[in-house]
């Protein structure tokens, strides 16, 4: 028997739009324009978090994909996604917390490594000369440089470096 009632099918719909979302922001090309789309993207996962159409078993996959807009480095997308994290806090905070406390943690060790892009902790040392003990700024090696003209991360624009992931993240509590 088919049952009536429109607050069920309706979430279910707008729920299952989430993802799709997620990927649209992350696998397109980030300008002036597509940034303002995804804003209001990210807005409308923040309405739904707030009035309650999102799933308990998809907070968790929409966290991870709100933070993961917090590495992309464009501005644009910083403050709606960090609206959007507060938002998950405030109305599901046994699926968000955790989650935001990993990338919390992970950020501030990246940041106190001195890791350029957060990677974590991979590098040799810190990245800034005066904590190398040396007064001149280290070339790049050849595998590096390689790597940022060979189509990694460096050459969509580069992953927002720890110290900026740390910052929004911290701003996640209170926007």
């Amino acid at each position: 028997m088919l049952q009536t009632g429109t607050a069920k099918p309706s979430s279910t719909a707008q729920s299952s739009q989430i993802f799709p979302m997620c990927l649209s922001i992350q696998s397109q090309t980030c300008t002036v324009d597509s940034g303002r789309q995804a804003a209001v993207t990210i807005g409308k996962m923040r309405t739904y978090l707030e009035y309650g159409q999102v799933p308990a078993e998809q907070v968790g996959p929409l966290v991870r994909c709100l933070i993961g807009i917090l590495h992309i480095r464009f501005s644009l997308l910083w403050p709606p996604c960090i609206e959007a994290l507060a938002a998950a806090l405030d109305h599901s905070s046994h699926h968000s917390w955790p989650l935001v406390l990993q990338q919390l943690t992970t950020a501030q060790n990246s940041f106190l490594s001195g890791a350029a892009s957060g990677g974590g902790g991979g590098g040799s040392g810190s990245r800034f000369p005066e904590a190398q003990g040396s007064g001149e700024v280290p070339q790049l090696s050849a595998e590096l440089s390689k790597a940022m003209h060979g189509g990694e991360v460096e050459q969509s624009g580069g992953c927002t470096d720890a110290a900026m992931r740390l910052g929004n993240m911290l701003k996640v509590r209170h926007p």
